[in-house]
């Protein structure tokens, strides 16, 4: 199958070098790239170091990278990275936006609506969002909480629902 272009997020430091492997081969089969990098640790890498020539190369490879500011720009154009290549799209959220510390009243018995959207793993609170869920059921509080994803804990977040009957309040969609 003919792929028009592949899109990939990068997360932690470690998942670069899968990263610049698929924009390797994927150049190879003249499929254009883009990374969105989505870690804020490769603001620490500095050009004239072993990591910050490995990540001038290896962004290099990609036809496009989407940054969330001008701070990220300038940081990888100074590592080398081609300015053809950076694409800034704000974030949605400004950057002097506040978050509110006025607490939000409800109505008795006003369902509250969550929804978690990212790769269920232990460091993202998985279990702690499911703990809480059940606790919160238990003690009579109307929610609904909504996950999508997949990840390592995904199969387990499924049995753990399941188990403790949580269905009506945890939708989990992968």
């Amino acid at each position: 199958k003919d792929y028009d272009a592949c899109i990939m997020y990068c997360g932690g430091l470690s998942s670069f070098l899968e990263r610049f492997l698929l924009c390797f081969f994927c150049r190879l089969h003249k499929v254009p790239v883009v990374l969105l990098i989505r870690n804020s640790a490769l603001l620490k890498v500095r050009r004239n170091t072993l990591m910050g020539r490995f990540f001038k190369f290896g962004l290099n490879l990609s036809n496009k990278v989407v940054l969330q500011g001008q701070k990220w720009f300038t940081h990888l154009e100074n590592l080398g990275v081609s300015p053809d290549k950076l694409e800034v799209v704000p974030s949605w959220l400004s950057e002097d936006w506040k978050v509110s510390t006025t607490p939000v009243i409800l109505e008795s018995g006003q369902l509250i609506q969550f929804i978690f959207i990212g790769w269920l793993v232990k460091d993202k609170g998985i279990l702690e969002i499911l703990e809480a869920s059940k606790a919160l059921k238990e003690e009579g509080y109307r929610f609904h909480f909504t996950m999508v994803g997949g990840g390592t804990l995904f199969e387990m977040s499924s049995n753990f629902i399941t188990d403790h009957q949580l269905g009506d309040i945890v939708t989990l969609t992968g």
